[in-house]
């Protein structure tokens, strides 16, 4: 959902990102838990709702797993993969320049830190 949220609203593109199988291993995990809870504690009303986003984690890996096959097949200097070229000059940067966010380097504690030190 934020992804998707993040994609519309802030024009981020759809990429792979290894951070997505953090999304993707809850979902699978919380599905398997409740559907046991339930068949544990005798609530029938559970499993349809556990087998449902059984589905939906399945479908959340595949997604995923899809993802890192096409990244993986990409050419390093393509520009679709993200990837800057090897004869890309140093001022190009390899992330999407959006305002207010601060590349993966520089984050707001390392600025922080900097700033302190100069003092």
């Amino acid at each position: 959902m934020l992804g998707l949220w993040r994609h519309i609203r802030r024009h981020w593109p759809l990429t792979y990102e290894p951070t997505l199988w953090s999304v993707v291993f809850p979902l699978g995990m919380y599905s398997v838990a409740t559907l046991s809870f339930g068949n544990v504690a005798h609530l029938r009303f559970m499993e349809p709702l556990s087998r449902f986003m059984l589905w939906v984690a399945v479908a959340a890996w595949a997604m995923v797993a899809v993802a890192f096959l096409a990244r993986l097949a990409r050419r390093p200097g393509d520009p679709a993969s993200g990837a800057p070229a090897a004869s890309a000059s140093a001022t190009t940067t390899p992330w999407p320049r959006r305002p207010g966010l601060l590349p993966p380097s520089r984050t707001r504690r390392s600025l922080l830190t900097a700033s302190k030190a100069a003092r």
